[in-house]
């Protein structure tokens, strides 16, 4: 029997430390939640497992001028989960794991965005909010424009046990690591 790991937990916060500012106003861009992603990979009994949210809900205000006063919430739907096994996806929403009815939404509370040294780099600096713990998290992110579009991509590792996301019973049933990895594409388009 194979059980959902904490992963999509993960997958929550990184969709938010994506939306890294551009060079223009935020109100010129809008972002597109149908092409943008977060995926999450975490191993069980040895194996690399995937899956993704389907449902992102980006709340920013992007300030390109003072990069300082850009804030926002990123918030992720945690019954959008979707691992391919219905089984699974139920167990991940009970309350060890994601407790999604009492924290139907997890989320990264943007405070600040740091530019790279290198062009197209910054780091998101904020919070991860999971299952009603929040904890410090900095995200490096990769920032592309052609034309009209702007994509934002990164990748995070953390540790599922930091948010509570554990069920004894299930692990004693399966091995799954603490570490959890989440990929995240988030694209805006110019209005």
């Amino acid at each position: 029997m194979r059980i959902p790991s904490i992963a999509v937990a993960v997958a929550i916060a990184l969709p938010l430390a994506l939306l890294v500012p551009v060079d223009v106003g935020a109100a010129d861009w809008a972002i597109d939640t149908g092409a943008s992603f977060v995926t999450f990979a975490y191993r069980e009994d040895g194996q690399v497992r995937t899956g993704r949210f389907d449902k992102i809900d980006p709340q920013l205000m992007l300030d390109p001028d003072d990069l300082g006063k850009t804030r926002g919430v990123l918030g992720v739907s945690v019954v959008s989960l979707d691992l391919g096994d219905a089984m699974r996806e139920t167990i991940l929403a009970t309350k060890p794991w994601l407790d999604a009815e009492n924290h139907p939404t997890a989320s990264f509370v943007v405070e600040r965005f740091e530019m790279g040294d290198q062009p197209g780099r910054a780091t998101a600096i904020g919070r991860l909010e999971i299952k009603g713990v929040s904890l410090p998290l900095s995200v490096p992110v990769a920032i592309m424009r052609q034309g009209g579009r702007a994509t934002a991509t990164g990748a995070l590792r953390f540790d599922r046990l930091d948010y509570g996301l554990r069920d004894a019973f299930v692990e004693s049933l399966v091995s799954i690591a603490d570490e959890i990895v989440l990929d995240f594409e988030i694209v805006a388009n110019r209005r």
